[in-house]
């Protein structure tokens, strides 16, 4: 159940990922809102987003690791 619960989290933060990333780049460049977001500031997101990521991952790869162990 863990590795389950694990992975989801993982997906929540990659649904994450992706939206920040489609934020950066619309698909319709004149068809969008004006944002005042500082470079820095977006900067500041991605590295949370992605240092949240990276946890997520280790921890499935944890979890994984110790099914493997319990199996094996």
């Amino acid at each position: 159940m863990t590795v389950e619960d694990e992975f989801n989290n993982l997906r929540a933060a990659h649904c994450a990922y992706d939206c920040v990333e489609n934020f950066l780049t619309p698909i319709y460049r004149h068809d969008f809102e004006e944002f005042f977001v500082r470079p820095s500031e977006l900067r500041a997101l991605l590295e949370v987003v992605n240092a949240e990521m990276v946890r997520r991952m280790q921890t499935v790869t944890d979890a994984l690791q110790t099914v493997r162990t319990t199996l094996g």
